[in-house]
C-alpha cells in the first residue's frame, strides 16, 4: 500500500500544445524533458542510497567478524588458563581400606570441587559467556569435553590420574579447536576488507555515471560512461566468482546446538544475508546492467 496521496503521484500523459509538457496534477505540468532529467537524478540518489545502505551492511559484517573474534580468543586463552590451573591440581589414587575395594577418602589432594572452581573462574568467566550460552556448567563441559567426562567431574568423587589426563587432553582440543577457528576468521577478515575496498571503488565508478540519456551530451562522454561500467561489471563478477570459490572452498565448520554450521552462517547469521559480500556483488551487477543499457539508449538517440 502506497502512503502517498494518488493525486501527487499519477503521472499522465497529456501533452499540452507543441511544447511537450507533461503533467503531474492538475494545474502542474513541467516540460517532458525536465521531467526525464529528473527521473534519471532521482534514480541515481535512490542507487547511490541503496549502495551505501548495502556498503554500511558490510561494514556490520565487519563488525561481527571482529565480535567473534574477540569473543573466540577469550575463550581459547580461557581454555589455556583452565589447562594451568589444572596442572596445579594434584590427582589421587583410589585406595584400598577396610571399609571395602578402592574406595576412597576425604582428603584435600585431588578434590574435583578444586576442578569445578577452576573451570568457573577461568571458561566459565568470560565477558559473553550469560549472552552467549548461558549453560550450568556440567552441560557445558558435556558440549565441550563430552558426557562422560562431565558426569565423571560431577559424580565423581576424587580428581583421579585417568580423569586428570582426560581432562587435559579435552581442554586442549577445545583451546586448538579455537586456535583453528581464529585462523579461519583471521582469512575471513583479510577476505572481507579486500572485498569491501573492490566495492567501494565500484560505488564510486558507478556514482561518476551520468545516466542521464540526454543527446545533447558529447558522444565521447557517452562512450567513457560505458566502457567505465563495463569495466565495473567485469571487477564485480571477478569479485564474485572468486567469494563464491572460496565459500565452496570453506571447510571449516562449528558446532552448533542445530548441527555443525558454515563460518559464513556462524559469523554473519544474524544480518540480512549470511553472505553480504555476495549479497552486495549480485546488486551492483544488476545495477550496472541498468546504468549500461540507460547509456546504450544514450548512444543510440545521439
Amino acid at each position: 500500500m502506497s502512503l502517498s496521496s494518488p493525486g501527487l503521484t499519477r503521472v499522465s500523459q497529456q501533452q499540452i500544445g507543441a511544447t511537450g509538457e507533461t503533467c503531474l496534477a492538475e494545474g502542474l505540468c513541467v516540460p517532458a524533458d525536465v521531467l526525464t532529467h529528473a527521473l534519471a537524478a532521482v534514480a541515481t540518489v535512490l542507487f547511490a542510497a541503496a549502495v551505501l545502505l548495502a556498503l554500511s551492511r558490510l561494514h556490520d559484517a565487519a563488525d561481527a567478524l571482529d565480535a567473534e573474534q574477540d569473543r573466540t580468543q577469550r575463550e581459547r586463552d580461557a581454555f589455556a588458563a583452565f589447562v594451568d590451573a589444572l596442572a596445579g591440581i594434584d590427582s589421587e589414587n583410589p585406595r584400598l581400606t577396610d571399609g571395602g575395594p578402592m574406595t576412597v577418602t576425604g582428603s584435600r589432594t585431588g578434590r574435583l570441587p578444586d576442578v569445578v572452581d577452576a573451570y568457573r573462574r577461568t571458561v566459565m568467566d568470560v565477558p559473553h559467556y550469560d549472552d552467549e550460552y548461558d549453560d550450568s556448567l556440567a552441560e557445558h563441559m558435556a558440549a565441550e569435553f563430552g558426557d562422560d567426562v562431565a558426569l565423571a567431574v560431577q559424580n565423581g568423587a576424587i580428581l583421579s590420574p585417568q580423569l586428570k589426563r582426560t581432562l587435559h587432553a579435552s581442554a586442549l582440543q577445545a583451546k586448538q579447536r579455537r586456535e583453528r577457528l581464529l585462523a579461519a576468521l583471521d582469512a575471513e577478515q583479510e577476505s572481507l576488507s579486500s572485498c569491501t575496498r573492490t566495492l567501494a571503488e565500484v560505488d564510486e565508478t558507478l556514482s561518476g555515471v551520468n545516466p542521464d540519456p540526454d543527446p545533447d551530451r558529447p558522444r565521447a562522454d557517452l562512450i567513457a560512461d560505458w566502457h567505465a561500467i563495463q569495466a565495473t561489471r567485469d571487477t564485480t563478477v571477478s569479485l564474485l566468482e572468486s567469494r563464491q570459490a572460496d565459500i565452496h572452498e570453506q571447510r571449516h565448520v562449528v558446532g552448533q546446538a542445530g548441527g555443525p554450521t558454515t563460518l559464513y552462517e556462524y559469523v554473519y547469521g544474524d544480518l540480512p544475508s549470511s553472505y553480504p559480500v555476495l549479497s552486495l556483488g549480485t546488486t551492483a551487477v544488476e545495477e550496472t546492467r541498468s546504468l549500461r543499457r540507460r547509456v546504450s539508449r544514450g548512444l543510440v538517440e545521439h
